[in-house]
C-alpha cells in the first residue's frame, strides 16, 4: 500500500515553478480566475511543519484567516496498528472554489524518519491543491513531472 501510495504521489507531484503553456481541465472562462490561490492551514501534532510547508508549496498564498481562504485544509492523523501514522488531509472549497470538496490520505511506515514522513506529506499536500489551482495566475507556471519507480525508491 505504501508503495503504491508513494508511486501515485511521485506520478502526480514533482510541482516545478518552470514555464509551461498553460493546461486547463476545464475552458477556463466557464470558471472565475483567480490570482493566486488562498490556502488556510488547519493542522496540529509532530508532524505540521507549516515552515516547511510554506517554503515548499511556494506557489499559494497561505492565508492566517479561514475567511481570507479559497481553501481550508484540515490534516488529522492516527496511529496505524504498524506504529506507524495514517493522516487524513480534507481540502474544503470556499468563495469560488465552494463545494469543491475532497480527501486524500498518507500512510507512513513506522520506519519512516521525520524527514520523508514531512516530504511525502509536503508532497500529498501539493497533489491535492493542483486541482484548485488550475484556474489561478499559477496554473501556466505549474508542470507536473513523472520519476519511474525503482525498487528500493520512494
Amino acid at each position: 500500500m505504501k508503495r503504491i501510495l508513494s508511486l501515485l504521489t511521485v506520478i502526480y507531484l514533482c510541482v516545478i515553478f518552470t514555464p509551461v503553456g498553460a493546461v486547463y481541465a476545464q475552458d477556463p472562462t466557464t470558471v472565475p480566475a483567480l490570482q493566486t490561490l488562498s490556502v488556510f492551514l488547519d493542522c496540529g501534532g509532530r508532524s505540521c511543519d507549516r515552515d516547511h510547508f510554506r517554503r515548499e508549496i511556494a506557489w499559494v498564498n497561505w492565508a492566517r484567516d479561514r475567511n481570507d481562504a479559497d481553501v481550508h485544509l484540515l490534516i488529522t492523523s492516527q496511529q496505524t496498528g504498524g506504529n506507524g501514522s495514517q493522516y487524513t488531509l480534507d481540502y474544503i472549497g470556499l468563495g469560488v472554489q465552494d463545494g469543491v470538496d475532497k480527501s486524500l490520505t498518507y500512510t507512513s511506515d513506522a520506519n519512516d524518519t521525520d524527514a520523508e514522513v514531512r516530504d511525502r506529506l509536503t508532497q500529498t499536500i501539493a497533489l491535492g491543491l493542483v486541482q484548485y489551482a488550475e484556474n489561478t495566475s499559477v496554473a501556466p507556471r505549474l508542470q507536473i513531472s513523472y520519476r519511474p519507480f525503482r525498487e528500493g525508491s520512494p
